[in-house]
């Protein structure tokens, strides 16, 4: 997701599905999912959320991988990554510097089930 929300070169080569980018600011209380809260990462998972609901409402072909790897656009892999998730069992890095608890994200976060 982006600002613009447009179609760019790369398109052509990667699989892409364009999503809507929340509202930026802290100062946003129309509540729902339309409002980053000031924390501009909440995009991440609004993303997946409505490639997801896309996916389910048939509007983009489903997901057929076993696995799916998320990851930032600025990293780098030097190396193959070693598929650590099981049917079971996903994997995620923690990121110590995302705080679920800030009171303007429980709306969000209660949401996931992670109280």
């Amino acid at each position: 997701n982006s600002a613009t929300g447009r179609p760019d070169a790369l398109m052509a080569e990667i699989p892409t599905v364009l999503v809507d980018q929340l509202t930026p600011g802290s100062g946003c209380r129309e509540g729902g999912d339309t409002c980053d809260f000031g924390f501009p990462v909440m995009n991440r998972p609004h993303g997946v959320a409505q490639l997801l609901a896309k996916m389910g409402r048939g509007e983009v072909p489903q997901i057929v991988e076993d696995y799916i790897l998320i990851t930032e656009t600025d990293h780098v892999f030097l190396r193959p990554l070693p598929n650590r998730a099981t049917p079971d069992r996903p994997v995620c890095y923690p990121f110590g510097y995302m705080k679920a608890e800030a009171p303007e994200l429980r709306p969000i976060v209660s949401r996931c089930g992670f109280d």
